[in-house]
Parts: structure tokens; sequence; C-alpha cells
């Protein structure tokens, strides 16, 4: 019964090894997307039918954090179940070792959390009509912050797939062209042209192509 017992806790412990390791990789993950040489890949727009994902990067990264949420509360209640035995003897170094290693995945996940949480509260995208005559589609995402407002123009060929920045507009006093109505896009072709503006005396709007 002992050896039974030894057995099913060296089994605990590795599982729960194992999920700490998959648990910080994911931490790791989530961390790295939110990085300034993965900008491109957090910005990304990705359109699946009539769901437009944006910021398709962060929201990534926040599914990654979540992920790690769970994995760690699956590895603390298996080294629960596997009893004191399960966790072996620990050294004082070993203990250092861990609360650093945790210390620094908490801090990690954090800094995640709130970068791309942050990140995607102020993205909003629209999928914009008309559809081209090939089956383009066209996404803009707007960003309002205090009394600036921004909007980046995505080029999605087929309609479905990651987008193509082909222009980007601001705005005065965090006027949003999408929520008012006051765009236009025309199809030249297969060539879309997307115009936003703005209300006399209330907003200004700058589109580049």
């Amino acid at each position: 019964a002992d050896m039974d017992g030894t057995a099913a806790a060296s089994r605990a412990s590795l599982c729960a090894r194992r999920l700490t390791f998959a648990c910080r990789v994911c931490v790791l993950v989530s961390l790295l997307l939110i990085t300034p040489p993965f900008h491109g890949v957090a910005t990304a727009v990705l359109l699946v039918g009539p769901l437009a994902l944006a910021p398709a990067g962060y929201e990534l990264s926040l599914l990654f954090a979540c992920a790690s949420v769970f994995l760690s509360v699956a590895s603390w209640m298996t080294r629960r179940s596997g009893g004191d035995s399960a966790k072996g003897p620990v050294t004082d170094g070993k203990r250092a070792v861990r609360w650093l290693a945790n210390g620094i995945t908490v801090l990690a996940l954090s800094a995640s959390i709130l970068v791309a949480g942050f990140e995607c509260l102020l993205a909003v995208p629209y999928i914009v009509e008309p559809t081209g005559p090939a089956g383009d589609r066209v996404v803009v995402v707007e960003r309002n912050v205090l009394l600036a407002g921004y909007g980046d123009v995505y080029l999605v060929s087929g309609g479905f797939g990651v987008g193509r920045k082909i222009a980007s507009y601001s705005a005065d006093d965090g006027y949003s062209p999408m929520d008012n109505g006051t765009y236009a896009l025309e199809w030249r072709g297969s060539e879309p042209h997307f115009t936003a503006y703005g209300k006399i005396g209330r907003a200004s709007c700058r589109e580049r192509v």
C-alpha cells in the first residue's frame, strides 16, 4: 500500500511539474505578443465570416494568459491531491528559486493582461459595406483616447483571413466616423477607396491612402 501511495504521489508530482511548465510557456507567449518586435502581429486584423477579430494578437495574448491561469490552478490542485509526499524534500535554495520563478511569472502575467486588455478595450472593429467585386472586404479599426480618435483601414482579400493595412485617419474631439456614419467606401474594380470625414464645427478627420 505504501509503494502504491508513493507511486501515485510521484505521478502527481510529475503531472504538476508539467502543468507548471506549460503555464509558464503560456505566460511567456502572452508576454512576447505584447512586445514591440511583435507589434505587427499584436495589431493584426483577422476576419472570419461575419466576425472581425481585432487586435487579434492582443486577443491571443489574453487567451494565453487565461490558459496560464487555468494551468496554474490545475497544477496546484494536482499537488494537493498528491499529498505532501508529492512535493518531496525542498531545500531553502529550491524554495527561493521557486518563489522567484513564481514572482516573475505573476509579474509577466499581470503585464500581459493589463497591456492586452487595455488595447482590446480601445479597439473597435467595423466591417464596412459594400463587399468588393471579388468578395474582398474592408475592415476599419477605430481607437478613441480622450479627445483623440484614430482609425486604421484594412483590406481582407477574399473576405477571409488576415487583413492588410491600406489607410489610416485621425479625428479631433474623439469623433468616430464609423459610429456617426460619416464615411464612404467605393470600389474601382478590385481597388477600394475609403473616405472618412467629420462634421463642420464638431470634428475634423484626415484620411490617408
